[in-house]
């Protein structure tokens, strides 16, 4: 019994030096710090789909809004928006203004929902092909028809789901905070000529 007590007051007076100590904080700190910038950098890259308002049988144009967070750098991002193919017919997607780079490629590919036949799925890939970062902005224009026959004062919600990859080597996955859109529906007044236009 003495000699455990005797190791028990030898461990117990081992003193750590006041450097050691005070690296050992500045260390835990910095890791602490890191996290919290990776976590919050994550956090806050966001593909968000807009809003737009159209009448029956017209067009409407959805951007797609990419913002990365603070410390990410993105190389390509993935969109999946799901629409109700009774109100709407997927055109196109054309280049935004914060993508229209050669090096910057736009794909779009459109299948059935497997999960509700009365709506469809568009992918939409943005990638830098050079490796470089993708630039905050409007990346794409999504052109939807909206049909006829669709109440006017409708609105019609697009649902987005994304993810990106990064500019590492091998690149990482990541999931990105993503905002639904909207087409709203509206009548289109008539536009008469001016009488002395005419004459």
């Amino acid at each position: 019994m003495r000699v455990i007590e005797q190791n028990h007051r030898q461990t117990a007076s081992i003193k750590v030096p006041a450097r050691v100590t005070v690296f050992m904080l500045l260390w835990l700190s910095t890791l602490v710090v890191a996290a919290a910038q990776q976590s919050e950098g994550t956090a806050s890259t966001r593909l968000d789909l807009g809003y737009d308002k159209s009448n029956p049988g017209g067009q409407a144009f959805v951007p797609l809004i990419f913002s990365p967070g603070v410390g990410v750098q993105v190389g390509s991002v993935l969109a999946e928006v799901t629409f109700p193919t009774k109100q709407l017919a997927f055109e196109e997607a054309k280049r935004g203004a914060s993508a229209d780079s050669g090096d910057v490629e736009l794909h779009t590919a459109v299948k059935n929902d497997d999960k509700n036949a009365d709506r469809s799925i568009v992918e939409i890939k943005v990638e830098n092909k050079a490796g470089k970062p993708l630039p905050g902005g409007v990346i794409a224009n999504l052109v939807f028809k909206i049909l006829d026959g669709v109440d006017v004062g409708q609105k019609i919600s697009l649902e987005n789901r994304a993810q990106a990859l990064t500019t590492d080597n091998p690149p990482k996955t990541m999931n990105l905070v993503a905002a639904n859109g909207e087409i709203e529906t509206i009548a289109v007044p008539v536009i008469f000529a001016c009488f002395f236009y005419m004459h």
